[in-house]
């Protein structure tokens, strides 16, 4: 009998207390609520949240803090550089992908990546990452970034094909195509390599680059808005590197090598800018004297009578842009 009651007491021992089924009985139900919650709000969320959306729904207006007119002191002007057509045609490209709700995060991704791809915003190292798109109150999208500013242009195809499109000072290609000579800019022709498949790439070739060096370095002489192109088509073949200023009027100077190495035997880029104020002041202003064509590479300046018209050369002002088509 004993043996038996020790056996039934063993038994008693190995049941769970009560208050130990109580514990397991809280805990599981407080899994069994929060798992119940959750799903509700994650069930919930949506129409709750095209509901909130509907309530706050208001009209898109994209605004663009566009590139300011800064005077030679460095003051920022009013207004700004950008040509009405371009900032229309950015306008309306932003707008076709933002919605009018509030938490559509990927319309504004979208229209983000868009606008980065007709290369007018800078990215990189102290750029950022190109346009940056935020909300605000009643329905306005604000776009803001660091703008590329055009410094030049080159000139692609010949013939009714021909356009200039623009560059910055790095090469970079802008989403603007000109019909030839009506960009306002000084114009690269005849160059080695077509334009980059992609907006915002850089222009290839060192021909196009030694060009926009010159620009650079004769862009603030007074005689300046006399060129009308740099011609590099003498640049690359048999590895001449001789650049051609050519004249509003038709003349052609014969620079020669890039303003950072000049060839053996020219003189120095100093130099050659002597030789250019020299020529402008004893002739009236006129930059090529007059001449067909001029070399100012040696000490002496020359008329050089084997100065050749360029093989695609500057036309005068017409009246409109051509859209780039990409």
């Amino acid at each position: 009998m004993a043996r038996k009651a020790k056996k039934k007491s063993d038994s008693a021992s190995r049941l769970p207390s009560r208050e130990h089924v109580v514990r397991v009985l809280t805990t599981a139900t407080t899994i069994i609520l929060t798992l119940s919650l959750a799903a509700g709000l994650l069930i919930g969320r949506g129409p709750l949240q095209a509901r909130a959306a509907q309530a706050v729904r208001e009209p898109v207006r994209v605004v663009f803090s566009w590139p300011p007119l800064v005077n030679a002191a460095g003051e920022v002007q009013p207004g700004t550089w950008l040509d009405p057509a371009t900032q229309r045609h950015l306008q309306a490209l932003a707008q076709q992908y933002i919605s009018p709700d509030p938490f559509d995060g990927a319309g504004l991704a979208r229209a983000r990546e868009a606008l980065a791809a007709t290369g007018w915003f800078a990215t990189g190292k102290g750029a950022g990452e190109g346009p940056i798109l935020r909300r605000e109150s009643a329905g306005v999208v604000r776009v803001e970034g660091r703008w590329r500013v055009p410094f030049a242009a080159v000139r692609t195809g010949t013939g009714p094909t021909a356009v200039d499109r623009l560059v910055t000072f790095r090469g970079e290609v802008l989403d603007k195509a000109y019909a030839p000579g009506t960009s306002g800019q000084c114009v690269i022709i005849n160059a080695e390599h077509p334009a980059p498949s992609r907006l915002g790439d850089v222009w290839a070739g060192a021909d196009v680059h030694a060009a926009l060096a010159l620009i650079a370095t004769l862009r603030h002489k007074p005689w300046a808005d006399q060129i009308a192109a740099i011609d590099v088509g003498a640049y690359t073949p048999r590895g001449q590197r001789q650049l051609w200023i050519v004249t509003k009027t038709g003349g052609r100077i014969r620079w020669g090598g890039p303003v950072d190495a000049p060839l053996p035997g020219e003189q120095s880029t100093a130099v050659k800018i002597r030789h250019l104020d020299t020529i402008a002041a004893r002739s009236g202003g006129r930059l090529d004297g007059g001449q067909a064509a001029l070399d100012i590479r040696l000490k002496d300046v020359l008329i050089d009578a084997t100065g050749t018209p360029p093989i695609n050369p500057p036309t005068s002002p017409g009246p409109s842009a051509i859209p780039s088509g990409r």
